[in-house]
């Protein structure tokens, strides 16, 4: 049988990512400097940001990167945002975002017309400016999803080489849309939430696939963490709230519809995922609960 090791590339994109993630890994008090208001204005810019990368029909991981830039930046600086600046700062965070990983840019007219108009294209610009500088112009990062992909393509390698003997590249995508299909939601929710800084990006991941997949995925031979360990067990802890609003019961049902027909009547916003792989709804009550 064709052995089922790690290949260089594999362990090599392994060690590139966990060296990201300690380099740009934002503090979990990020938003005391900002004042008691801040975890309400990020709760609603980062919905915001949801439902206008669904608009524009962005991959998942533009939405994540965005967040993460937004998060950064609020924990570098030095002094607390204004309230008319967050907006602001969400547009610039998902116009570089989007630079950064879709196909298809669109012009910074549309950032300005989702927020009907209250900023310029060149206060936006002004704004990706300051964004660049403060964060060195560091802009290739790590995301919950770049770790989902990773563990996920793992599996399937071993799957793929196990059952059908063949060796497959590391860059060929081979992950199950099963577990990917598990997953996502709760790291929606997990995205919301600014608590989830207390663990890091590898950790909380591990801590999801052990809680959503682990009937049929070997989590610990993938991630390397167990779910006895008790980091995964303060995180999995942590996750049970969260993952009890992300349930489908708590869902609205799933539709496929284009974001034009989105209204504002509408209780969901189609949230679409990375490349072929399915259409998730975005449901206020994951705000709600996490308010609560």
């Amino acid at each position: 049988m064709a052995s089922i090791e790690r290949d260089e590339l594999e362990t090599a994109y392994g060690v590139v990512l966990n060296e990201k993630a300690a380099v740009m890994a934002v503090q979990p008090t990020f938003l005391q400097l900002h004042g008691p208001c801040a975890v309400d204005y990020r709760t609603k810019a980062v919905d915001w940001m949801i439902e206008i990368c669904a608009d524009l029909c962005f991959v998942r991981e533009t939405t994540h990167m965005a967040v993460v830039y937004f998060d950064t930046y609020l924990s570098l600086m030095t002094e607390p945002i204004e309230r008319n600046e967050v907006q602001l700062l969400a547009c610039a965070c998902l116009s570089i975002a989007a630079k950064m990983e879709e196909v298809d840019v669109v012009g910074l007219e549309t950032y300005a017309d989702a927020t009907d108009n209250t900023y310029t294209c060149d206060e936006i610009t002004d704004q990706e400016l300051k964004l660049l500088t403060l964060l060195d112009w560091e802009m290739t990062i790590t995301t919950l999803q770049t770790w989902v992909a990773y563990y996920l393509q793992m599996d399937g390698r071993r799957l793929r080489t196990r059952y059908f003997e063949t060796q497959v590249s590391f860059m060929q995508p081979v992950y199950k849309m099963r577990a990917f299909e598990a997953v996502a939601p709760l790291l929606d929710v997990v995205l919301l939430d600014s608590g989830h800084y207390m663990y890091s990006q590898p950790l909380l991941v591990a801590a999801c696939l052990h809680m959503q997949c682990s009937m049929y995925m070997d989590v610990e031979g993938i991630t390397g963490f167990r779910r006895s360990d008790p980091a995964v067990v303060a995180c999995l802890a942590y996750l049970n709230p969260l993952e009890a609003v992300s349930s489908p019961k708590n869902s609205p049902p799933k539709k496929r519809k284009r974001a034009a027909s989105v209204t504002a009547s509408d209780t969901s916003f189609p949230v679409h995922v990375d490349v072929e792989h399915m259409w998730q709804c975005y449901s206020p009550l994951w705000i709600k609960a996490i308010r609560v």
